[in-house]
């Protein structure tokens, strides 16, 4: 099954019913904007690759996004300023439909993602802290996801993480995890438990 515009209402009717956990207290803030790019044959999610000069997740696949400032009223102008920072964004190119559930970083951060539609697949990395943009589309999401277990420990479990490659690209750690959160408010589920 090809995913194109017809999956944009199914997003912006599960969202409208959808109720996000929030940030999670205590902790440092973050945001991602989770892009959407529609073409004739599928719906496509943007991802960035991260500069390998970058003191952390140097050379990795993500979100555009970052922590919180002083001068961000919200965690959605947050994801919004990033995104204009990292991947020249033009606001009046995305329309943001909503947000999913926070997650928790394995440095500690409390990272909200914001789903956005791109009205025009015009950005351009920054080549500071992104190295390249790219799209995937989200067929070969949905039929590429894979999990891992992971020896370290989290909260005393071992867990599943979710990973997929696309063009000798690794999307793995949160922003698997986000994708596959994503996913949900398209009735696709991954299953991420052992077998």
């Amino acid at each position: 099954m090809r995913y194109s515009i017809c999956m944009i209402p199914k997003i912006k009717e599960n969202l409208s019913s959808y109720k996000p956990s929030g940030p999670i207290a205590g902790l440092p803030q973050a945001a991602v904007l989770i892009l959407l790019h529609e073409t004739s044959e599928d719906l496509n999610v943007i991802y960035c690759l991260r500069s390998n000069n970058l003191p952390t997740h140097a050379g990795e696949v993500a979100f555009p996004g970052g922590k919180r400032e002083e001068i961000d009223e919200t965690l959605k102008e947050t994801a919004l300023r990033e995104a204009q920072e990292e991947v020249n964004l033009e606001l009046k190119d995305v329309e943001v439909l909503g947000e999913i559930s926070s997650v928790q970083s394995r440095f500690g951060l409390s990272v909200t993602p914001y789903i956005g539609i791109l009205k025009s697949n015009t950005l351009i990395a920054d080549g500071k802290e992104i190295a390249e943009v790219f799209s995937v589309p989200l067929n070969f999401i949905k039929n590429n996801m894979q999990k891992e277990q992971k020896s370290e420990n989290w909260d005393n479990k071992k867990v599943f993480f979710p990973f997929f490659e696309f063009e000798n690209k690794m999307v793995w750690g949160l922003t698997a995890y986000m994708t596959v959160e994503f996913l949900k408010l398209l009735d696709i589920e991954i299953d991420l438990t052992r077998k």
